[in-house]
Formats: C-alpha cells, structure tokens, sequence
C-alpha cells in the first residue's frame, strides 16, 4: 500500500460493523514484533477476542516449532481457532541488536522466499489434522529499510539495500 493510499485510508471515518451471531472460532494472531505494534496500536471491542502471539524475532521456522508444540494446548483451551500467520520479515531481513538498524539478510531472496514457503506448507500440514482448525497467512507488509535505519538514527540510509 503506497504512502498516499495509506494516508486517504486512515482519515476515513471508521464504520462499526454490524456483529451479528455466535463466535465461532477465537482468533489468534501469530507474529514477530510488527504483531506487537498492532496490538498495542488497536484500541477497538473487537480486539478483546483476539488472541496474541507475537515474539521479536520470530522466523517462519520459529513459527513452525511454535505451532507443532502448542497447537494441542491451544486446541483443547480455544476449542475452534482460525490462526492467522504474520511472519516473514524477520526472514527476509536481519536486526543488528547492537544498533537496532536492519539490512537484507542475503542479497539473493529466492532461496529465503523458498524457505518461507516450505515452512508455510509445514504450517498448513499440521493445521490439516485439526478439521475444527483453520489457518489464514497475512501478508508482509512493504516497508522501507532506508526508512526503517533514518527512524532509528542512522544519518546516511542510503547504503542499505531495499
């Protein structure tokens, strides 16, 4: 979504829905930190059904590990749950904790962008044995790593890749 696009979107008025109905499944939202951000950022009702997973950090095949060792639990607590996978970028990119600035993690993606895939169809596969289950991949957002360091106080983003 363009700056511009974005921009006409949050000066929309925010319509309530319309909720009509029974819950049938509880959300949960598994996340690296941009989850976190989204969390702290939404102060809506509907918010309260939703259940957060987010940790910095977080790779597709953290993601992977998390979901084949917790899905029972979650399952037997939650009973129906629609999973909803924000993850990726922490693949695609690499944080240098010491200066909190980010840069690609290989200048090749291909091989990263395969990874992900993989881990998603792992994913589907073990959401595949719950049928009350149901699991929706989000998509990673664009954002600009020049941005990105500028914001965190490096002077000269322009050496980094985007």
């Amino acid at each position: 979504m363009s700056e511009i696009k974005l921009e006409k979107f949050s000066n929309k008025p925010i319509i309530e829905p319309i909720i009509e109905g029974v819950k049938t499944y509880t959300p949960i939202i598994y996340s690296d930190s941009k989850g976190t951000s989204l969390r702290e950022n939404i102060f809506h009702p509907l918010q309260e059904n939703i259940v957060w997973k987010c940790f910095k950090g977080s790779k597709s095949r953290d993601s992977v590990k998390w979901l084949e060792k917790n899905i029972k639990s979650l399952v037997l607590k939650y009973n129906r749950i629609w999973l909803y996978i924000w993850i990726g970028t922490c693949d695609i990119t690499t944080l240098d904790r010491s200066t909190f600035l980010i840069n690609l993690t290989s200048e090749d993606t291909s091989e990263i962008v395969e990874q992900i895939t993989t881990n998603f169809q792992l994913i589907v596969q073990i959401i595949s044995a719950y049928p009350q289950c149901k699991v929706t991949f989000l998509e990673i957002p664009i954002y600009s790593i020049r941005k990105w360091n500028y914001s965190h106080g490096h002077m000269n983003p322009i050496e980094f890749l985007e």
